[in-house]
């Protein structure tokens, strides 16, 4: 499936269930990379304003750069009113923004979708000569029995699971390759979700993998999934726990010539 169109038909689940992202990014962004609220941001595969509100929020101005129609709606139309924030139809590889225009490139659960070659080459030039970036992924804790039995669900029911999955140690090599040596570093925060049984389930299918009403495993994923919850739900809440893992520097230098 074409990566761009992984996401249209998940776009309210996704808004409606994913986690955002700590206040505590903003503190480290200001001590490592002297973030303000002057910051000009372009946050790259921007879904639906999930990360880019935080930064608006702060002050800075945000170019949502996302290339699914249906996302980038739902984030018009979430953040209308919003004089800072710019929608923008692009995509790591080719954002449609200025050379030299913005401070920071952040994304957030995206990088592994990249091109990342080209989309390096693409945040070289739209960054300007200090400009700065930031990669953050809200991971799943295993140590946390929930999460795992929801992913065992998700390994077992997921289509084309292992096909759109990049392995760790790929996207850990593929950041160190990102960043300038010397200027890479990686910070993590605690993080968590509570739900009850419907949030828990437009989490589960706000995931690209997940099979969706209508599929032959819908409603089999979906009496596995409510079995995980009742085994874990205390007073019809669980807590799905992340770890905030945020991965900041000055990105390595390539030849653009």
């Amino acid at each position: 499936m074409d990566v761009i169109r992984r996401f249209a038909s998940r776009a309210a689940y996704y808004h409606d269930s994913r986690p955002d992202y700590p206040q505590a990014i903003l503190t480290t962004l200001e001590k490592q990379l002297g973030l303000n609220p002057r910051y000009v941001i372009a946050d790259i595969g921007s879904g639906t304003g999930l990360l880019g509100q935080l930064f608006l929020d702060y002050g800075c101005r945000v170019y949502g750069v996302e290339p699914n129609r249906e996302m980038r709606k739902v984030a018009e139309n979430m953040l209308a009113g919003r004089t800072n924030f710019t929608s923008v139809s692009g995509r790591a590889e080719a954002t449609n923004l200025p050379d030299d225009s913005v401070d920071l490139v952040i994304a957030g659960q995206a990088f592994h979708w990249f091109d990342w070659p080209r989309a390096l080459e693409e945040f070289l030039r739209i960054l300007r000569p200090e400009g700065r970036a930031m990669m953050v992924w809200n991971v799943q804790n295993r140590e946390s029995a929930l999460v795992r039995a929801y992913q065992d669900v998700l390994h077992q029911f997921g289509q084309s699971y292992q096909e759109v999955a990049h392995t760790r140690q790929e996207i850990a090599d593929a950041l160190v390759n990102f960043y300038t040596p010397g200027d890479y570093r990686v910070t993590t925060f605690p993080h968590a979700q509570v739900f009850d049984w419907a949030g828990f389930k437009g989490r589960f299918l706000s995931t690209s993998t997940a099979p969706l009403p209508g599929d032959d495993d819908y409603e089999p994923a979906l009496t596995a999934l409510q079995a995980a919850f009742n085994a874990h739900a205390k007073n019809d809440q669980v807590h799905f726990l992340y770890t905030t893992h945020v991965h900041t520097g000055r990105l390595a230098q390539v030849n653009l010539g």
